[in-house]
């Protein structure tokens, strides 16, 4: 089988690269130097048109490459999101409880204050019906 290079090398049978406008450089068999084939690379899908090796390598498979993988990229984008919201969430959640808390605690402390009125009310109103009671008899 034969061994195919690409070579720096441009015959009258290459074109100009759609990209950079240089030569395409041609396929050539090292043992034999027969051009086995000189129409470059596919440019999409950054141009509709042939490019050359270094253009191929450097930028249109990249890009191939980005394209091929930008759907998980945006689902991780979307998760990375989604989870940020939910540590926000969690963030605001926290807040919300330590919040709540002082709020029981304050109510606590002003239903300690009512029912200590509350039980001297009671004492007085006690006492008021014994007076009566007493005055009854």
């Amino acid at each position: 089988m034969d061994k195919l290079v690409v070579k720096d090398y441009t015959s009258k049978n290459t074109q100009d690269c759609c990209i950079c406008g240089e030569k395409i450089d041609a396929m050539v068999n090292p043992d034999t130097g027969k051009e086995i084939w000189t129409k470059g690379h596919n440019a999409l899908p950054i141009k509709d048109g042939r490019c050359c090796s270094d253009c191929n390598n450097k930028i249109v498979v990249p890009l191939r490459i980005m394209g091929a993988i930008s759907d998980k990229v945006q689902k991780i984008s979307d998760l990375s999101i989604d989870a940020v919201k939910d540590y926000d969430t969690a963030v605001l959640t926290e807040v919300e409880v330590r919040e709540g808390t002082k709020h029981l605690k304050k109510a606590s402390k002003n239903l300690t204050k009512a029912r200590k009125i509350a039980q001297q009310v009671q004492a007085l109103l006690n006492g008021l019906d014994r007076k009566l009671d007493n005055g009854k008899d």
